[in-house]
């Protein structure tokens, strides 16, 4: 077959490395000169009939490695290096074809002005267009398919680039081959098949020099074979889902779920505290969203059924990340990232209103991550802020991941003015919308007001290197911080900022650990993606099939589970309830400070001095309060403050041996854990 052989070959002769045209120009006196003194200077005999029946499609591009084709293992094709031809042979029979020998001016070029300094060659694009027969009659011509060309970083048009080093060629829908057979139907979209450049002695050693083998497009190959990952994000789900599958045992799940029922019955949201007659500061129901989920799945499924919300919080917090990190990361990224994630928050995993301040704060860096990738403002932040105002008091937290961002996009200058103050708005229009609670505008406020009190709370105090969820969060921090200082791309301000303030965070309150997890996980799977290959898988059908029947499968483990688990509840002085249950109604009890939920919960007879909301407490009242249970000097002045009757102490606080030892009050009755003492008469 010379002539099929032959042809690839002037093709080689012909073609400088200039860019494809995406226009096809009729034939001039100008453009067909250039091409017949090619074909005459090729030595190539074009009058005669190619001796195997073709169809081929030739787009011409400008890659730099050079390459080779062998086609259906039949045709082996020349190509310099610094031309990539794709050549799709549709049927290749051997039979001799009998129609009418081929003219030159089935060959036809045509010319586009260029910029580049290789725009002065002769010919600036040609298509191939050879009639193929079969049995005498025309199949119809080629659609040429569009191709990109390869792209060498940091290299011009006429420098070569090694095979070695030659760029990843990833898939699309590009990437589709469409055939015009006219005898019937409508043009039909095949797989195209994928080429692999390489030189004379990459690959195969036995390969001839210069081959660019034509395949089947694989599928992406990586530790685990395709299927297996795609169930990773949520075989991740579904084993958090199942750890945290346990009774209550947050001390301030009672108080929440205390709440939620004093707000069904009396619907106030702003007051004064019904529970203990320390309090000297207004309590208000700014978590009352949750307390009423609680308050209400309590009364139809009992505490089992308030221990299940806690598997779909975290349930909730998977599918955020995975839905946050999956766009910008490939499988096995999202779900690393994701479990660090959740390791980074295991030490705030517990049954409250936070749990969904840790989703929404995944979902509010993602959503400013990708305006600041097409500066489009997303306005569902605003409606979604109020309910966050409605659910926790770490709502501001996304304003504030709004406002850090809007300062990383000015700083990157990717927006205009008027689209950036556009962008501007949401947060704006975020926090009138926390004002629009039910609480009212002093809802702003309430940041400020636990502030007071954070220094004598253990989870307000800064994190230790002790805590395995403090550990999680370093882990996702070294490696930002670490892959970013060996890059060798700019770092986008946006991300640089986002990261700042999720480090910051983490750095402030051990509480707070949580929420820079939230923060930094977006971040971190892009990041962790850059160690990998580009060709991240889609998301597809299946893997959202899986995550989300795992996930489901994870919520039906723990509901079977948790009936038998979580009927009664793990904390509280639940072997001294007959005694407390005993006690006339409105009795002041000096109380251990972690027990005091508890008490509104289990016991509304009795009056707490203390409890977990801190806020509604003067500051030094929760300072005389520690005092008391150190027995530190000047303890006995908490007892003529309060005029608490009876105390519920842990039996080994040192103010127990004080009490009975100095203040003659008497034991009551003793428990595993705590006793109860009464005042002398």
């Amino acid at each position: 077959m010379p002539q099929a052989a032959a042809a690839p070959g002037m093709l080689g002769i012909a073609l400088p490395p200039v860019d494809i045209s995406r226009q096809t120009v009729l034939p001039s006196p100008e453009t067909i000169a250039p091409s017949q003194e090619v074909m005459a200077a090729s030595g190539v005999d074009w009058s005669g009939a190619l001796a195997v029946t073709l169809e081929v499609a030739v787009p011409v591009l400008v890659p730099e490695p050079s390459v080779a084709v062998a086609v259906g293992g039949k045709v082996s094709v020349g190509v310099p290096a610094s031309v990539l031809v794709a050549v799709d042979v549709l049927d290749a029979t051997g039979a001799v074809a009998d129609g009418p020998p081929l003219p030159a001016s089935d060959f036809e070029q045509a010319p586009r002005e260029m910029d580049s300094a290789s725009a002065s060659a002769p010919v600036k694009s040609f298509f191939m267009v050879v009639p193929a027969r079969r049995g005498g009659r025309s199949v119809g011509p080629p659609i040429l398919t569009r191709t990109l060309p390869a792209r060498g970083r940091g290299r011009g048009c006429g420098e070569r680039q090694s095979a070695q080093n030659a760029p990843a060629q990833h898939s699309s829908r590009d990437d589709l081959r469409v055939t015009s057979d006219r005898r019937g139907g409508a043009p039909t979209a095949e797989p195209r098949a994928r080429t692999t450049v390489g030189g004379p002695h990459d690959g195969d050693p036995q390969a001839q020099p210069a081959a660019l083998v034509r395949t089947a497009e694989p599928t992406r190959r990586g530790l685990l074979p395709l299927g297996v990952r795609q169930g990773l994000p949520g075989l991740v789900i579904l084993v958090a889902v199942v750890l945290v599958a346990r009774p209550v045992g947050d001390p301030d799940t009672f108080w929440h779920l205390a709440a939620g029922d004093y707000l069904r019955r009396t619907w106030t949201f702003d007051g004064a505290d019904p529970w203990s007659t320390m309090s000297t500061q207004p309590w208000r129901l700014h978590e009352w969203l949750p307390e009423l989920l609680m308050s209400a799945v309590q009364q139809l499924l009992g505490l089992p059924g308030v221990a299940w919300l806690l598997p779909l919080g975290a349930a909730a917090i998977g599918l955020t990340l995975w839905r946050a990190t999956r766009p910008r990361a490939s499988l096995l990224a999202s779900a690393a990232v994701t479990s660090v994630t959740f390791v980074a928050m295991s030490q705030s995993l517990s049954l409250r209103p936070h749990l969904l301040s840790f989703a929404l704060a995944v979902a509010f860096t993602a959503a400013w991550l990708r305006s600041a990738r097409d500066g489009r403002p997303r306005w569902w932040l605003v409606p979604v802020t109020w309910l966050w105002a409605c659910s926790h008091g770490m709502w501001f937290f996304g304003v504030a991941i709004g406002v850090v961002a809007l300062l990383g996009i000015a700083l990157d200058r990717v927006v205009g003015l008027r689209r950036w103050l556009r962008l501007a708005a949401v947060p704006l229009a975020s926090l009138a919308a926390a004002a629009l609670t039910p609480t009212g505008p002093s809802l702003l406020l309430s940041p400020f007001a636990v502030n007071e009190t954070t220094q004598y709370i253990e989870e307000w105090m800064p994190p230790s290197l002790h805590q395995p969820g403090f550990l999680g969060f370093l882990a996702l921090a070294a490696t930002v911080v670490l892959v970013w200082a060996r890059s060798r791309h700019p770092v986008r301000w946006t991300e640089v900022l986002l990261v700042g303030l999720a480090i910051g965070l983490a750095l402030l309150y051990a509480r707070t650990v949580a929420m820079g997890a939230a923060v930094i996980a977006p971040v971190a799977a892009g990041t962790v993606q850059g160690l990998l290959p580009p060709d991240r898988e889609p998301v597809s059908r299946r893997e959202v099939r899986l995550t989300l029947g795992l996930t489901a499968l994870g919520l039906v483990v723990a509901a079977l589970v948790l009936p038998a688990r979580a009927a009664v509840p793990t904390w509280g002085a639940r072997d001294l309830d007959a005694p407390l249950s005993a006690l006339p109604a409105g009795t002041v009890l000096c109380n251990d400070y972690g027990v005091g939920g508890w008490l509104i919960w289990a016991h509304p007879n009795v009056r707490p001095t203390i409890d977990g909301r801190v806020e509604v407490y003067a500051t030094g009242h929760v300072k005389e309060h520690i005092d008391f249970e150190r027995a530190a000097p000047g303890w006995q002045s908490y007892l003529a403050s309060t005029h608490c009757t009876y105390a519920l102490l842990g039996k080994d606080q040192p103010v127990v041996e004080a009490l009975t030892a100095q203040a003659q009050w008497t034991v009551a009755q003793r428990g595993s854990q705590y006793v109860l003492l009464r005042a002398p008469r």
